[in-house]
């Protein structure tokens, strides 16, 4: 029997089950290296095999050497649940249900793994407040929950074995805890209950991004994998986004700092390379003192900030005697969802599905539970 084959047994096995049990989910909320203050009414903390851990409705963790400590005390435990019938207030953020310290070795280090557990459906309702504003109309919202809540599910399978899911950032999606939760993001969260976007029967890779800036990518242009419902798509409805065109202007000396990694001394020029079928650039050449570097357009984001280059359609660049200055549109990778687009294409009047569609072409809504 081909692996392929079996690998789709697999998962149809896999998504029924999780169709017929409770879904909760299990995101990585910090990443604590020093004192972790936390509080709830009648707070419950009890170490991994059990031990009850005595506190006043407060109480400070931190990293030992092995195991988790409170106050100057061992817990001789690497794991504390943390419960409260509650609001748990952890590191002045607020949080529904359980909280797992996790301690942990990475980096040369200790710290603590700070994991939310909690319903997926209270999940996915933090996930649209925390990535739409609120003045954002119902259908763009609906289709936000959609794909937030397949993203969760797919990751969920991808990391059953781990200590959490997803993280709280960016790396994932955003998640901020009750503090961003709105009505409308509840209301989008419930009208859609247990719905997720399929491919063939099962749940697909549903990424995201805040605006595109014309026209979204295909999978296999950004990450080297092409997958049927991710081939990119004409957008034309982020515009009202802030985003959609953008520049950053930045000092010669700054600039040379930024990228004395991959180009020692001083740049003279930035050119552009190759380039995706929707023009982001996917190489730079970077001229400098020895000579030409090439790098992806990726690295040259990070390098510079993401926040500052906002997307790899960069347009425009041109090195002046003082200053660089960078053009470009879209925020984001460019694949799946353009949140903009969602936007603009609930104002004029499409629905959730009609907004699936568009962004994941050859996909199916159903419910999973």
């Amino acid at each position: 029997m081909k692996t392929g084959f079996l690998k789709v047994l697999f998962l149809s096995a896999l998504f029924a089950t999780l169709a017929n049990t409770d879904q909760i989910i299990r995101i990585a909320v910090g990443h604590e290296k020093g004192v972790v203050h936390i509080s709830g009414p009648d707070l419950e903390a009890v170490t991994g095999d059990g031990k009850a851990i005595k506190n006043s409705g407060s109480i400070k963790l931190s990293p030992g050497r092995s195991a988790v400590m409170q106050g100057s005390s061992s817990t001789e435990s690497q794991l504390v649940r943390i419960k409260s019938p509650g609001l748990i207030t952890v590191q002045n953020r607020k949080f529904r249900g359980n909280l797992e310290v996790i301690w942990q070795h990475t980096g040369g280090t200790q710290e603590l793994l700070l994991v939310h557990l909690l319903p997926i459906e209270t999940y996915v309702a933090g996930i649209v407040a925390s990535e739409t504003p609120k003045g954002w109309g119902l259908e763009a919202l609906k289709a936000q929950a959609i794909t937030s809540r397949t993203y969760a599910v797919w990751q969920k399978y991808r990391r059953l074995t781990g200590d959490y899911h997803m993280e709280s950032t960016t790396i994932d999606q955003v998640y901020r805890g009750i503090d961003a939760e709105h009505s409308l993001a509840v209301k989008a969260t419930e009208d859609t209950n247990g719905q997720v976007l399929t491919y063939a029967g099962r749940p697909i890779q549903a990424y995201f991004h805040a605006a595109c800036g014309g026209h979204t990518e295909s999978a296999e242009d950004i990450w080297g994998t092409a997958l049927p419902y991710l081939p990119g798509a004409k957008c034309g409805f982020c515009k009202g986004s802030r985003s959609y065109k953008w520049e950053y202007r930045i000092n010669r000396l700054s600039l040379n700092s930024a990228l004395k990694s991959v180009s020692p001394g001083s740049v003279k020029a930035i050119r552009a390379g190759q380039k995706t079928e929707g023009g982001r650039l996917k190489t730079v050449e970077i001229l400098g003192k020895k000579g030409k570097k090439v790098i992806s357009g990726d690295m040259l984001r990070k390098l510079l900030g993401y926040n500052n280059l906002r997307s790899t359609l960069i347009t425009d660049i041109s090195i002046g005697p003082l200053f660089a200055t960078f053009s470009g549109r879209g925020h984001g990778h460019g694949v799946g969802l353009c949140q903009w687009g969602a936007y603009g294409m609930a104002n004029a009047g499409y629905s959730a599905k009609d907004i699936l569609e568009h962004y994941f072409p050859g996909t199916e809504i159903r419910k999973m539970y």
